[in-house]
């Protein structure tokens, strides 16, 4: 099951999210994928793991891993399916700033996911580009489309990103 429901403790839900590479830009050269922070997490205000969510929604929403790793180890994979050699020590890398990693029940049928990047692409340590990518997706409200509807966002996050680094010639 790609979004599979690992536990389900009162009203806090832990999803596992198997991540799978989609995008359709093709690329070539190596890049490192720097660090990605999770602001929520480092200003204090959630916990590496918890995904941002409406105060009067269903509960918590935690992954399995920190939002960050799970943010950057997609990026790998879908810089990976692009073509790209991905590894430490390249003259290009890519770094950034997860700002929103938010789930809403918006109403009695629909569920929404927001996911908002500041991206940072670096040649020789120079900054080359910067910019913010915005994903927000929707969905009938399921307990287990969280985790897809959360897939979808990234996934198409990622894509933004990538496209507009190619057009500009960054990557």
């Amino acid at each position: 099951m790609a979004g599979l429901l690992l536990g389900l403790v009162g009203c806090a839900a832990v999803l596992s999210l198997d991540y799978e590479p989609s995008n359709t830009v093709q690329g070539e050269g190596g890049v490192t994928v720097g660090t990605f922070v999770y602001e929520g997490a480092s200003a204090g205000r959630l916990g590496p793991k918890e995904v941002h969510t409406n105060p009067h929604g269903i509960g918590k929403v935690y992954l399995s891993q920190d939002v960050a790793v799970f943010f950057a180890d997609a990026l790998r994979s879908e810089l990976t399916r692009s073509g790209y050699h991905v590894g430490p020590g390249q003259d290009r890398e890519v770094r950034g700033t997860i700002t929103r990693f938010y789930l809403d029940w918006v109403d009695p049928e629909q569920v929404r996911f927001e996911v908002d990047v500041d991206f940072t692409v670096r040649l020789n340590g120079q900054i080359t580009q910067a910019q913010t990518i915005r994903s927000h997706q929707t969905s009938p409200k399921m307990l287990v489309t969280q985790a897809s509807l959360i897939k979808r966002a990234v996934a198409d996050c990622i894509q933004q990103f990538l496209e507009l680094a190619r057009k500009e010639g960054v990557l």
